[in-house]
């Protein structure tokens, strides 16, 4: 075809179509993009996540939940006291490692009226489940849709 026929069609094709939709002739591109590996992917995480939230209740709470709920507490008096609480710093060894998950835990169990614990567990399901979406992804970039 020469440049000057695709670019009638695809002028017949924006003044056909209306605004905002693709003719009837095709399928959005992003959907053109999938093939049944994606479809399987999508499954097995859907599968993941059903299996997490229909289970946190049944993990154990592990020896250092405590220790490190109490230390996204004082992660945050350390920041609403305008930097002067400082009893952070005197608390074990942690204020060596980052506290971002424990801060969101402790901020979201004043939020949501379930029990601590088992909203950490719910948030590691969550990045776990996170972790798998973006290692399938980068393996889809790198090898295709079979490799996620």
């Amino acid at each position: 075809m020469t440049d000057t026929v695709v670019e009638a069609k695809l002028a017949e094709e924006r003044i056909s179509g209306s605004a905002g939709q693709a003719s009837p002739r095709t399928s959005p591109a992003w959907i053109a993009r999938f093939d049944a590996y994606d479809l399987a992917t999508i499954v097995v995480v859907a599968a993941v996540a059903v299996i997490a939230l229909c289970t946190f209740r049944d993990y154990a709470i592990s020896n250092d939940e405590a220790v490190q709920h109490h230390y996204g507490e004082l992660i945050i008096a350390y920041y609403a006291s305008g930097f002067k609480d400082q009893s952070v710093f005197n608390f074990q060894n942690l204020y060596l490692y980052g506290g971002l998950f424990d801060i969101v835990a402790v901020a979201l169990s004043h939020l949501v009226r379930i029990d601590p614990y088992d909203l950490r567990h719910i948030l590691c399901a969550l990045i776990g489940i996170g972790g798998i979406v973006g290692t399938a992804a980068t393996a889809r970039l790198i090898a295709g849709p079979r490799a996620a």
